[in-house]
């Protein structure tokens, strides 16, 4: 049984409400002291069952720990209270549950955020999949509920679940694919982004060669200085003057984040090739027209050319040892991608013979 759930969360109500496929709902509310219509035992084993799926939007990172909190601690004031924690200082939830001595629920869960594509609010996807209704927060987070209005916010929560329907059944084939690389795997990658999949299945791979656990690697430089491989070489003054404006520019990374600050040097290049400008970024070069239009004509032909897993070979030609699988990283990632374009390659095969296989379905049954 698949249940959708969310949760809203003010300083005198708490609300959990879990809806099934066909839109019928279960309510769990704590209204100022009562706990009358808040069975936390009931609440637990429905969440627990094994043949129970929950799925939420931002529910890993929000919605599960707080309600495992209001399990424990069930006081809508502090709830409210350590919801606030959360948003305002982004804690996350590994971070959230060892704070407040709690054990994440042994539950079976998909949080789509991060399947979902484009990173934005629950409302943008609801008004992509054309919801009939896109409703904000008909009460202010920080206001205390009347009795009255009670019922209002059911509804809201209510909307924001069948929503949340929505964007799952949107996203069926990703989450299908998910559920593939889990089994194959070992590792539960339904509530991934395709990045995140990617780091964990080179994680799997490398315990399943080494027996090991990859480790994060401390990095404790402040900077660094970009090193080019000894192929990469200009024959014009103007690309000589890039490459060596790169090669020596200090490369500061960000504390917090790990992330790298474009050096001014770098982002001040305007680098004219032909009829056109492109600009330098961090992991790209970006073209500077707005708009442009290309026709071929008697002694111009457009070509377009492709390269098969550019990047990924790139980084395999040039031997990296990335993150903690170190010399393992080859064998490991080239494994992945040759499998993958062996897959890729079969694809237009298993095509013809699943069309050849319903062609033979329908002859059969006519």
């Amino acid at each position: 049984m698949r249940l959708f759930f969310d949760i809203e969360v003010y300083r005198n109500y708490f609300l959990a409400l879990f809806m099934r496929e066909d839109g019928k709902c279960k309510r769990f509310e704590i209204f100022n002291d009562d706990l009358s219509a808040f069975p936390r035992a009931a609440i637990l084993d429905l969440m627990t069952q094994p043949d129970v799926e929950l799925v939420g939007f931002n529910s890993e990172s929000y919605d599960l720990p707080l309600l495992t909190y209001a399990l424990v601690h069930p006081v809508p004031k502090d709830i409210k209270r350590e919801s606030d924690r959360i948003i305002q200082r982004n804690i996350r939830s590994w971070q959230f549950y060892r704070d407040e001595g709690l054990q994440p629920p042994e539950v079976n869960h998909i949080d789509l955020i991060e399947v979902a594509p484009g990173m934005v609010g629950l409302k943008i996807y609801g008004g992509r999949l054309n919801s009939k209704k896109l409703q904000e927060l008909p009460i202010e987070h920080t206001a205390t509920i009347e009795p009255e209005q009670v019922s209002l916010l059911r509804q809201y929560c209510k909307n924001d679940t069948t929503v949340t329907q929505m964007l799952f059944d949107a996203l069926k084939g990703q989450i299908d694919l998910r559920r593939a690389l889990t089994k194959e795997y070992g590792v539960d990658l339904r509530s991934k982004s395709d990045a995140q999949i990617a780091e964990a299945v080179l994680k799997a791979e490398f315990t399943r060669l080494t027996t090991d656990t990859a480790e994060r690697v401390p990095f404790e430089k402040k900077s660094f200085y970009y090193k080019p491989p000894s192929y990469i070489r200009f024959r014009t003054p103007l690309l000589q003057h890039v490459l060596e404006t790169v090669r020596t520019a200090e490369m500061v990374i960000k504390p917090d984040t790990g992330h790298v600050i474009m050096p001014k040097e770098i982002d001040a290049l305007k680098i004219e090739i032909g009829q056109s400008s492109y600009k330098i970024g961090i992991g790209g070069l970006h073209s500077q027209e707005s708009e442009a239009a290309h026709f071929t004509d008697e002694e111009n032909v457009l070509i377009d050319r492709d390269v098969e897993s550019y990047y990924p070979r790139m980084m395999l030609n040039m031997n990296m040892q990335l993150g903690g699988l170190g010399q393992y990283f080859n064998q490991i990632y080239g494994r992945i991608l040759t499998e993958r374009l062996d897959a890729k390659h079969r694809l237009p095969e298993l095509e013809k013979r699943i069309e050849g296989l319903e062609k033979e379905l329908a002859e059969c049954t006519s």
